[in-house]
């Protein structure tokens, strides 16, 4: 699919895996908009140069969580738990993961 003169072609380029094509940037010649597969949201669009490769980093959930470190100390239990560590067995696993704390607000 041709844009016009200076745009380019991305089914030349191809997508990375995890993202999917959405549509041209009309504000920058030869900058495609691609979509996170794995979110799938709105927000987590991001501008593609054509030739240029992206990965889980450019997301915009990932870019938002590495921007603020007080968010990290919350995640960290949940990364660790979700983290396969190979010495660990099975029911170690799931001890771990069933002891984090739920998220949701009480609504008592």
């Amino acid at each position: 699919m041709d844009y016009g003169t200076g745009w380019g072609d991305p089914s030349k380029y191809g997508v990375s895996d995890g993202w999917e094509f959405v549509g041209p940037d009309r504000s920058h010649k030869q900058h495609f908009i691609l979509r996170c597969k794995v979110c799938g949201s709105e927000s987590s669009y991001i501008k593609y140069q054509l030739g240029k490769t992206h990965g889980c980093s450019d997301c915009w959930y990932v870019e938002q969580i590495m921007r603020k470190p007080h968010l990290w100390a919350r995640l960290a239990p949940m990364i660790g738990a979700f983290a396969f560590k190979a010495d660990r067995t099975e029911l170690e696993e799931l001890e771990r993961m069933y002891a984090l704390k739920d998220p949701r607000p009480c609504l008592s």
